[in-house]
């Protein structure tokens, strides 16, 4: 993908201007920029957003970020909101987003610093296989807002959803290699429980080999944390695959198929890039992908 355009106007909005709403539920990471030793915490609000067409302006409040147990409520004065495209590479399709940013202080109600946020409809979302026990997230495939901000000059808030799509490329070595960019990854984190359950689509070792289940899931990893982000590991997590059990479609064990040395690591400061590292059939696993539409770098 590459970027293409942008538009960015003045804000001085007036009656009669064109005003739509959202309103988007994200999750929270919340860092203690004060406090080196702390891990981060976990909290999820919603964000009202009130946007300007007319002036390609946006207005943004939130009333239930939630830190160290006490909620937060503020809204933002006014900020330009800037319009750009990505054009998805090998084709004539782009997908529209929109960009908001404001270094000072921008909030009321609290001290909202060093914003910068991106909305966009561009959510990797695997729905075309059918695996029980896996609920479809078609209506999850929604607008995200990417978003990081400083509050009360003590905490840095990056939002997230604990539900995303994975797509990027596989390396595969063993005893030979291979790569490949058909293979998605679903991971879904459980923060109240603090357990994660991945789960691996098209999983693909060479291209002869036709044998490989078309889904692996990997069920009770332990969530846990360190001071700026939430991070996955198992040294053998509960594998099951995608099969048949009495000539129906159904999630089976199959010990050729035993996940070993699982870990997932975010790899980006706005939490949506991922990699992801195990061992299975004999096979070493490297994974690097996005949970949604960027521009290539």
């Amino acid at each position: 993908m590459a970027a293409i355009a942008a538009v960015m106007t003045s804000c001085d909005t007036n009656s009669g201007d064109s005003y739509s709403t959202l309103n988007v539920g994200e999750y929270n990471l919340i860092t203690d920029l004060e406090d080196a030793s702390a891990p981060a915490q976990v909290s999820s609000s919603a964000y009202a957003m009130k946007l300007n067409w007319s002036k390609y302006c946006i207005d943004m409040s939130t009333s239930d970020v939630v830190i160290n147990n006490q909620k937060i409520s503020f809204e933002t004065d006014t900020m330009t909101l800037n319009t750009k495209y990505l054009v998805l590479e090998g084709s004539n399709d782009y997908i529209g987003m929109w960009t908001f940013s404001h270094k000072e202080n921008i909030g009321k109600g609290a001290e909202v610093t060093n914003l910068d946020a991106t909305i966009t409809p561009g959510v990797f979302n695997v729905n075309n296989l059918y695996i029980p026990g896996v609920n479809s997230t078609t209506a999850n495939a929604g607008y995200r807002l990417i978003m990081g901000y400083d509050l009360n000059s003590r905490y840095h808030v990056q939002t997230f959803w604990p539900l995303c799509y994975y797509v990027g490329k596989s390396y595969v070595s063993g005893a030979s290699t291979h790569s490949t960019s058909n293979t998605a990854y679903r991971v879904e984190m459980d923060f109240e429980k603090k357990i994660a359950r991945v789960v691996v689509y098209y999983p693909e070792f060479s291209k002869e080999d036709k044998d490989v289940p078309k889904a692996f899931i990997f069920e009770e990893i332990p969530v846990s944390f360190d001071h700026n982000s939430y991070y996955l590991d198992a040294a053998a997590p509960k594998t099951t695959v995608l099969g048949e059990k009495d000539g129906v479609t159904a999630v089976v064990e199959n010990e050729k198929y035993k996940c070993k040395n699982f870990s997932f690591r975010i790899t980006s400061s706005d939490l949506t890039e991922a990699s992801i590292q195990y061992e299975i059939d004999g096979k070493s696993i490297v994974f690097t992908g996005c949970s949604i539409i960027k521009a290539s770098k």
